[in-house]
């Protein structure tokens, strides 16, 4: 996510916030989110009122909403377009291992919005080719017997090897 939008959204949330609470909710350094909010202030995208003498509260200008309108715009269609590539690249891996006989999947990784993206491509296959996935927590769930592959996803399980497709690296 762009850093200004970050921040536009933090102080969206919560306008009384602190630079340093901001720089730890953001993850950014204290240095960064004080050059991002300086700039805001210039471009007259965002106020700063003191409540203190070192404790600001944040207003965001017409002008600043427009940007966060406009950044938020951006984001959203990337993501939109990450989530294509991710069905598209899950319903491939899926068609390829139908085609070489696996008919059984193993979901492996967090219940995240990842998973319900691959889990939607399985649900789509199950009707068209009769396969059968399950989700799994740990790889000792794993019935060695059937022909199976294994579906990854998140960044705790992305150098894995053998019988597995991980959704992310296409």
């Amino acid at each position: 996510m762009d850093k200004i939008l970050r921040v536009l959204l933090r102080i969206e949330n919560e306008p009384d916030i602190s630079q340093r609470q901001l720089a730890k909710s953001t993850g950014y350094s204290l240095g960064s989110v004080n050059g991002i909010l300086q700039k805001l202030i210039d471009d007259q995208e965002i106020v700063s009122k003191p409540l203190t003498p070192n404790h600001y509260v944040y207003e965001i200008t017409s002008k600043g909403h427009l940007h966060k309108a406009k950044l938020l715009y951006d984001f959203t269609l990337d993501g939109y377009d990450v989530i294509a590539r991710i069905r598209r690249q899950t319903k491939e891996a899926i068609r390829k291992a139908v085609e070489a006989g696996i008919l059984y999947f193993y979901l492996y990784g967090d219940e995240d919005a990842l998973y319900r993206l691959v889990k939607m491509s399985m649900i789509e296959y199950k009707r068209k080719a009769g396969i059968e996935y399950t989700y799994i927590q740990s790889l000792d769930e794993i019935d060695e017997s059937k022909k199976y592959q294994i579906f990854l996803w998140n960044k705790h399980t992305l150098e894995m090897e053998g019988n597995t497709v991980n959704v992310l690296l296409g």
